[in-house]
């Protein structure tokens, strides 16, 4: 429905041809092009009719809008939440990523004038949660050994070596060891060392 919809899409240079890019699908995950003359409205019109005729149901609440251009469209988008002058307001529910916000597209990190500590950042504060919800459980200490290996290695190891994402030195060496080890030592800082030179030593093997 959506490379037959009237969508202008980006348009992608492939030898002398110029192709259509409107839509990437994976699994339960859908990532729409559009251009700055195509309308939102369209768009949320053929996701309505789909969701009715496949029975599905489409989570409005994550999706996320990335803008792409110059810094000055860029910034009106965000300010106005509006991608067309001539769209309604974007709903409040619907996220717009601001420069320096990474946006996950099939495993990858993209945004504009992102870094690599913003990527690394929501990804530090998420395993720091998955570990605080674990913590109320009052695991033990073999509890927590597996715990670490499922929420904190299995990650990092992902990251790092499937997807190549470096990690810079210093969230190693403040938030991810102060993170970690506080879980497993029960606030004992005295222990912090022994974890902090497994992280660096896992970042130097990577």
């Amino acid at each position: 429905m959506l490379r037959d919809s009237p969508l202008e899409g980006f348009g992608v240079k492939n030898g002398l041809e110029i192709k259509r890019l409107i839509t990437t699908l994976y699994t339960d995950d859908t990532t729409v092009f559009l251009s700055e003359r195509d309308h939102l409205k369209t768009l949320q019109e053929i996701i309505q009719k789909w969701c009715k005729v496949s029975g599905a149901k489409f989570n409005e609440n994550k999706t996320i809008i990335l803008p792409t251009g110059t810094p000055e469209y860029r910034a009106r988008v965000v300010a106005t939440r509006k991608h067309n002058p001539n769209d309604p307001i974007i709903p409040e529910n619907i996220i717009i990523a601001q420069d320096g916000r990474p946006v996950r597209i099939l495993g990858s990190f993209l945004g504009n004038a992102i870094e690599q500590s913003g990527i690394w950042t929501p990804i530090i504060e998420k395993i720091d949660d998955q570990l605080e919800k674990w913590n109320r459980s009052h695991p033990t200490q073999e509890g927590k050994r597996l715990i670490i290996n499922m929420e904190v290695v299995l990650r990092f190891f992902l990251l790092l070596c499937g997807l190549h994402i470096p990690l810079p030195h210093d969230l190693i060496t403040c938030t991810a060891a102060l993170t970690f080890s506080l879980f497993l030592y029960n606030n004992d800082s005295s222990r912090l060392v022994s974890f902090r030179l497994l992280l660096c030593l896992t970042r130097t093997d990577s």
